[in-house]
């Protein structure tokens, strides 16, 4: 008998609300506000996680130690959930290490109740590994300027005309001073 089966306490459930109420619920589509979780597989071993939800709708998330302490637990296909992984307060997004590569995971955002017990916010959708080996090298990424192009000669003098203009204007109104 595994230590799971010896426990006496009610073990935590994984029900999400949706599934339970999407009857009442338009379209089945997230509503404004509500928390969300995306998962998409970065590497063999890496998954990278996205998410929206509000921490302050969730004041039960407060440990012993007076602060909020939110985690993102990969599941893989077989049931087994992964080590959590805590997440800095204020993140949107993360990196999420998992132990099998060629492997469907999805991830849970939530926290840990009083006795360990996994809470969960959001449950992201399904995400496959690739096989080991599979990573493609890295392609370099353009670098993107934010600099506009250059100005035109008549645009420049159109700018100092319009400096000057301005510069005169404020003279003018110190004058009445």
């Amino acid at each position: 008998m595994s230590e799971r089966e010896n426990t006496s306490q009610p073990q935590p459930r994984h029900e999400s609300l949706r599934a339970a109420f999407d009857d009442e619920l338009q379209n089945g589509q997230p509503e404004y506000g509500e928390a969300r979780l995306w998962l998409v597989a970065h590497g063999p071993h890496d998954l990278f996680a996205y998410w929206e939800f509000d921490a302050a709708e969730h004041p039960e998330a407060r440990s012993a130690d007076g602060a909020t302490h939110f985690h993102l637990r990969p599941l893989r296909e077989d049931g087994h959930a992964e080590p959590a992984v805590e997440i800095p307060t204020g993140a949107s997004n993360a990196h999420l290490p998992v132990s099998r590569a060629d492997t469907f995971y999805t991830a849970d955002i939530g926290f840990f109740a009083p006795g360990g017990v996994w809470c969960f916010i959001a449950r992201s959708g399904p995400t496959r590994t690739p096989p080991d080996g599979s990573a493609a090298p890295a392609r370099p990424v353009p670098k993107r300027t934010l600099t506009p192009p250059p100005w035109t000669p008549e645009q420049e003098q159109e700018l100092q005309r319009l400096l000057a203009r301005d510069i005169q204007m404020g003279r003018a109104d110190r004058s009445f001073e």
